[in-house]
This record gives C-alpha cells, sequence and structure tokens, in this order.
C-alpha cells in the first residue's frame, strides 16, 4: 500500500521530470561544474600561490572590517543593543582575520620549509602524544594569553601533512550563527578541495561579504557561492559531482540531509550517500572544582565568566555553557549560585535573532516547572519587556542533583539562554572530578566542548599526572582548564570539533574537525589551558569596553597594523580595568 503521502511526492517528481530543472538546480549545476573542472589544478598549485591568494584576502578583508561589521550588526538585530556589537564583529570579520593571519604564518613555513611549524612542546601522557600549538608567537600570547595542546590518537606518531592529500569537490554549507568562513579555509588550505559555499539564509545580510572575500578564487574557479535557501543547499548537497558535504549547525539538520526522515533513519536507509562532515552543538558542562581555596572574590569573578560566556552572540553559539556541575558540599556553592543569578538579572535583555529561541528556552522551562517543590528553582531572570518581544531574558534553573542526570536540559542542546545547575554528592575533589567526568561523558549529550574551572591549589594537591589522566580520559573534543572551552575555535593551529565517538545513527556533536592549520594528521582532541583568575575573563553580560575591545581586534585582524595594535591594547586595558 502506497501512503497519500507518498503519491504525492511521486507526483511532485513526475511533474518536476516534465518542467526540466529548476532555476537552482541551473546555477548550481554551473557552479559545480566549474569548480570540479579545477580541483585537480588547485591540488598541485605550488604553496607560494595560495600564499599569495591568502594575503589578497587579508588585504581584501582590511578595507571592508567595518562594512561587514556593521552588517554582522544589522543581521542579529543589534542596533539597540551596543553592548553586543563588538561580539558581532568578532564573529564576522575578526575571526576570519585571525584565521588568515595564522593561515598567512603556516604557508610563509610551507614556502620556505617545505613544511608547516612543529609544536612548541610535545610531551606524553600514558603514552599519549600531547604537543603544544599554541602560542607559537608572542604576538598569538598577546591575543589570546593561554596555552593549546592538541592530544593526538594514543599509539600515534606526530606525522604531519597527509592531509593536503586529500583533494576533491566539497559543499560547504554555513553556519547560522557566525560569518567567518574558517570551515571553507579548512577544506581549502589545510586540506587541498575546491568548494562551493552555501550562505545560511538566517545571516543573508551579513555572510554576503565572503563573496568579494574570495573573489580571486572564484574569478580563478577555485570557488563558487550559492544563494541562501533550501533550494541552492538542496541541489548542492545532492550534486553527482560533489564528494563530500561539510555543514554546521544541529543534529536535526544533520538528519534531514542525511536522512530525510525519520522512518528512513529507522530503516538505515541513508538519503545522502556521500561523506558528510558535521560541526554540531552539544549541551556543555561547566565544571567548577570544589575546594575551601575559593574567596568570595573568585566567586564574583567566575560567576560573571561563565554569565559572559553564556550570553554571547544571545547564546546562539555552540559551545554555550548550559550545564554547570558542582558539588552538594562545595562551602561556596550557594553563594555562587546567588552571584550568577545577580550576574544574569543585571544584564541587558538580549536580541533573539535565531530561529526558534525563545521556543527552545520555554521548553526547558516548563520541563522544569513539575520539580519546584521538591527543591528545584526555575528563575525567570526578569522581563524582557523594556526592550520589546524580540528580545529575551536567561532562564535559569538550579538546584538539581545526580537523580536529574537525564533530565531535558541535559539532554537536549538549548541553543537559548538556558543555564542550568547540577550538584553531585562528592566531598572532596578527587571524587567530585570521577563524578563529573562520568556525567560528561555519559549524560550530558554531544562532545564539542566543557569547561573545567580548577583552582591552582586543588590543581597542585591532586598533581598533574592525575589532572592529566583525568583529561585524558574525558571525550570531550575541546576541555578548557580555566578557560571557556568555547575559545578553542578562534585558536586555529589547534582543532574544532566533536569527540571522535558518533556515528551517522546518532550523531550529536557530529563527525570531522576543523581548523589544524598546523596540519597534524591524528588529531582526538584540545585542550586549553590558562589562568584561574585571567583578567580577560568576562566580568559578566557584555559590556561598552568588552564591545570596543572586540570591535578593535576584528580592526586589528583585518589591518595588522602598528596603529591598530596600539588601539587595541588600549581597548584591552581598558575593558580589563
Amino acid at each position: 500500500t502506497v501512503s497519500v503521502l507518498n503519491w504525492a511526492l511521486i507526483a511532485a517528481e513526475i511533474f518536476a521530470s516534465t518542467m526540466g530543472p529548476s532555476p537552482e538546480a541551473v546555477v548550481v549545476g554551473q557552479k559545480v561544474a566549474g569548480v570540479a573542472a579545477n580541483q585537480e589544478k588547485w591540488a598541485k598549485l605550488n604553496d607560494k600561490a595560495k600564499l599569495a591568494y591568502l594575503m589578497d584576502m587579508q588585504r581584501t578583508l582590511g578595507g571592508m572590517v567595518e562594512e561587514w561589521g556593521q552588517a554582522c550588526i544589522s543581521a542579529r538585530g543589534y542596533k539597540d543593543a551596543p553592548e553586543q556589537h563588538g561580539g558581532a564583529f568578532m564573529l564576522g570579520p575578526g575571526m576570519t582575520g585571525w584565521a588568515l593571519r595564522q593561515l598567512i604564518v603556516v604557508y610563509k613555513c610551507l614556502v620556505d620549509t617545505g613544511a608547516p611549524p612543529r609544536a612548541t612542546k610535545e610531551r606524553i601522557v600514558n603514552g599519549q602524544k600531547v604537543m603544544t600549538v599554541h602560542p607559537l608567537s608572542m604576538v598569538d600570547k598577546m591575543m589570546f594569553g593561554f596555552d593549546v595542546e592538541l592530544w593526538l590518537e594514543p599509539g600515534r606518531a606526530a606525522t604531519q601533512g597527509e592531509c593536503r592529500r586529500r583533494t576533491g569537490v566539497c559543499a560547504v554549507l554555513s553556519a547560522g550563527n557566525y560569518e567567518a568562513p574558517i570551515d571553507v579555509f579548512t577544506k581549502m588550505f589545510v586540506e587541498s578541495k575546491v568548494c562551493v559555499y552555501a550562505r545560511h539564509e538566517n545571516l543573508a545580510v551579513s555572510n554576503r561579504f565572503v563573496e568579494p572575500l574570495f573573489k580571486a578564487l572564484i574569478r580563478d574557479g577555485y570557488f563558487e557561492v550559492v544563494q541562501p535557501g533550501v533550494p541552492s543547499a538542496n541541489e548542492l548537497v545532492l550534486h553527482p559531482k560533489v564528494d563530500e558535504v561539510l555543514m554546521t549547525g544541529g543534529a536535526a539538520t544533520y538528519d534531514r540531509i542525511v536522512w530525510g526522515s525519520a522512518e528512513a533513519k529507522a530503516a538505515r536507509t541513508k538519503r545522502v550517500c556521500k561523506p558528510v562532515e558535521a560541526e554540531l552543538g552539544a549541551v556543555s558542562p561547566y565544571v567548577l572544582v570544589p575546594s575551601d581555596d575559593w574567596t568570595d572574590k573568585d566567586v564574583t569573578h567566575h560567576a560573571g565568566a561563565v554569565v559572559g560566556w553564556k550570553l554571547l552572540n544571545s547564546s546562539a553559539i555552540c559551545a554555550s555553557p548550559q550545564v554547570m556541575i558542582t558539588s552538594q558540599y562545595w562551602p561556596k556553592r550557594h553563594a555562587f549560585i546567588s552571584a550568577v543569578a545577580a550576574k544574569l538579572e543585571a544584564a541587558p535583555a538580549i536580541p533573539v535573532f535565531y530561529k526558534g529561541t525563545k521556543e527552545r528556552a520555554d521548553q526547558a522551562r516548563a520541563a522544569y516547572k513539575a520539580l519546584e517543590a521538591n527543591g528545584v528553582t526555575v528563575m525567570d531572570v526578569a522581563s524582557a519587556a523594556e526592550r520589546g518581544d524580540e528580545f529575551i531574558k536567561p532562564v535559569f534553573i538550579h538546584g538539581l542533583t545526580e537523580k536529574h542526570l537525564d533530565s531535558f536540559s541535559i539532554t537536549n542542546e538549548a541553543f537559548a539562554p538556558v543555564l542550568i545547575e547540577i550538584s553531585v554528592d562528592a566531598k572532596d575533589p578527587k571524587t567530585f572530578l570521577e563524578k563529573a567526568k562520568a556525567a560528561m561523558n555519559s549524560s550530558c549529550f554531544g562532545s564539542l566542548s566543557c569547561t573545567v574551572m580548577l583552582p591552582p591549589q586543588v590543581e597542585a594537591a591532586l598533581g598533574g599526572a592525575t589532572v592529566d589522566a583525568w583529561l585524558q580520559e574525558l571525550e570531550w573534543g575541546t576541555v578548557g582548564v580555566n578557560q571557556w572551552g568555547g575559545q578553542g575555535v578562534p585558536i586555529t593551529t589547534g582543532v574544532w570539533g566533536a569527540f571522535p565517538k558518533h556515528v551517522p545513527e546518532d550523531i550529536q556533536s557530529g563527525i570531522g574537525i576543523l581548523s589544524n592549520y598546523l596540519m597534524f594528521d591524528h588529531p582526538q582532541k584540545q585542550v586549553l589551558r590558562g589562568s584561574f583568575s585571567d583578567i580577560a575573563h568576562p566580568k559578566g553580560a557584555a559590556d561598552l569596553s568588552m564591545s570596543g575591545m572586540l570591535k578593535q581586534f576584528s580592526h586589528y585582524t583585518g589591518t595588522p597594523s602598528c596603529w591598530n595594535f596600539t588601539k587595541l591594547l588600549y581597548a584591552a586595558v581598558k575593558a580589563a580595568l
């Protein structure tokens, strides 16, 4: 028996076949054919020529930072939220400029030596090689003042460059929450693929700047852009000359692309059989290691940090902190919860620009309302009425315990200003870390990034070997120690992606990695290591001084002159005070 829906689909296909290809199919077909014809030429192109393309892009970017940044503000509806302007700049021209800078450094090394730069340090943790890949220079250290270690797959050698043998045509489905084309940079300059880029309609106002940025590569037939919208993206993914797809989004979008329907997924019948790499989100854990060493100043500092990172980009970030893990016996637990609540209350209402944000926040709120009689607090942080219906205030849920590790906001990414707190039954730091690890690896949805705030006194008492062994067992693609895991995105000499444990049938945080500009052959994950009391941590929701600093960073990366560096330094000092 054929259902009415199936008959309708068959009829639609017959009708489409009599009408000929759609306009989207014609345009996409021409663009794919154009880059496909040049895929071997791109793969064989020498590094000096590729370096010239990168330097041309950097010059082009320098002339459009302000215009592009303003478009990023407009795309998010941030006109009346000036404290958010710098974050919008950062996610467009800022990250683009920094990625270009790092690629130029790598390609200059390739031209001069025939190999990418080596790690600055190398060590072994229980048989697993760990390479320090950031900072590579004093400028790196000044821009991002923490270390990044790349952990290779256990038993693998620290070889580099095999990724450059990966050739073909890649369809890149861009993100709907940031504009920087770091996905394209990875496929074209770390691997050796030509690309067709599908702009996301959510940021159609601001991701249009990719075309002038890549104008030379478009002119020479190595790169193309198709217009926003599902029809164009669909034609691109299904085109027979496209060898691979790279998408950024959520698990549900991946399933629609790869499987098409829940029935097809259940039957293990793929709609798209070519490789599909996916950079997807997670329920990002934020672990606060308990001890008697926490001071009131530390509590205020870290409450501001988690709130600042939570509200960045209207919480539309795949690494946005979602579940704070604490100890029931931590002496500062209640003070910390109160401090977080106060920082959230003080935050301006934030604009909503990503579809479904309010609905997802409502779902989280509703999921825990029934638990309020059992000691759980569901806190609606004031009203957004002072700025209008297009703004939202955060939802803060605290008082959850280990028995709630299978609850809604542990197993569903919010991608909205939802923050929850769950405490575990652990009286000492070592027991706490073991319980936190189990919750992170087995209960939290996904494996993209996590954050661990570890007082130096606790780390010293546990010993470096114990901490390393704990980090080694974390199944997360990025682990931030005293630094937000999301800061791993702009560190392009590291890697960004899920821990390699997901499969298409249960995709969660995805498959594959971005960045890896040092071209290591067998990366497993990265670990950021920062200072517990880093003055660069946010003090709460974004303010005008932080916004100004991020905007100036974007101008510096677009035009890395001494004058722009001086202005950035002044803005950074102002933001830190």
